[in-house]
């Protein structure tokens, strides 16, 4: 059963308070836009290493650059932060949209089996699953060097409430911060194929630029007082205490005209 959000208002300030948010005014009056994520949650086998796996991913990202595969991101994620170890590397791609989900999966299921099987020669991947990411909360994109910090908790709309309530109660909360100044981005991500276990209607994702970033809004938040403005917030949800992630991108989607 998800925990409460209130308890965990100062044990998990960062996973939940500085990863759950509303859009600010001008992205609510924008036209909803949903993004397609895939995430494989992978173990290393006997004798691999993140050495191995870098030597495959540059392989790969030529094999991308032949293939003239430019809409889509690739980042790696390792545990931090958990409450049960779960896998030793994710990988998540981002594609633009969902057309460019649909060309690349085909590209990469009639071209891609040779650096696939270099992908399974260093990783055995427990699951593979999409999501349909909704961004609600722009941060920084420059204010990183690859290397940045992501927090996600599993939510879920409580009962007797609406997905409208808990858009305004995370509008409210992303005032209060702003005006703390705390920052980050936000998404949620809601399951798709592959996300039979998911016990939750959501994640919300929370990507903050450094660990020393994460650590500043979490004194703001805790030490700062402004989670006494979250009362709206636990009255809309019920949020996990969440788990964080030492990411890196390793490639970019190209710039359009």
């Amino acid at each position: 059963m998800i925990r409460k959000i209130s308890c965990a208002v100062l044990g998990a300030t960062l996973a939940i308070f500085s990863g759950t948010a509303a859009a600010d005014s001008h992205e609510q009056e924008e036209e909803l836009r949903f993004v397609p994520v895939e995430v494989y949650a992978c173990n290393y086998k006997a004798g691999k290493s993140p050495d191995d796996l870098g030597k495959v991913i540059g392989k790969w990202n030529a094999y991308m650059d032949d293939n003239k595969s430019n809409d889509y991101a690739a980042y790696t994620m390792v545990p931090v932060h958990f409450s049960e170890w779960a896998f030793d590397v994710a990988w998540v791609g981002v594609w633009r949209d969902g057309n460019a989900m649909g060309e690349g999966i085909q590209s990469y299921m009639q071209t891609g089996a040779e650096i696939g099987e270099e992908f399974n020669k260093v990783l055995k991947c427990g699951s593979h699953s999409i999501y349909s990411s909704l961004r609600m909360r722009a941060g920084d994109a420059n204010d990183n060097d690859g290397q940045f910090v992501a927090a996600f908790s599993n939510c879920s709309i409580r009962e007797g409430k609406k997905m409208s309530d808990a858009s305004e109660a995370m509008k409210a909360w992303n005032a209060a911060r702003d005006e703390a100044g705390v920052v980050e981005g936000e998404s949620w991500w809601f399951p798709g194929p592959g996300n039979d276990d998911l016990d939750a209607d959501f994640k919300v994702v929370s990507v903050i630029s450094d660990w020393k970033t994460a650590g500043s809004n979490y004194q703001t938040v805790a030490n700062g007082g402004v989670w006494r403005k979250s009362q709206p917030l636990q009255e809309a949800l019920d949020c996990d205490s969440g788990r964080t992630y030492n990411v890196t991108q390793h490639r970019k989607m190209a710039e359009q005209d």
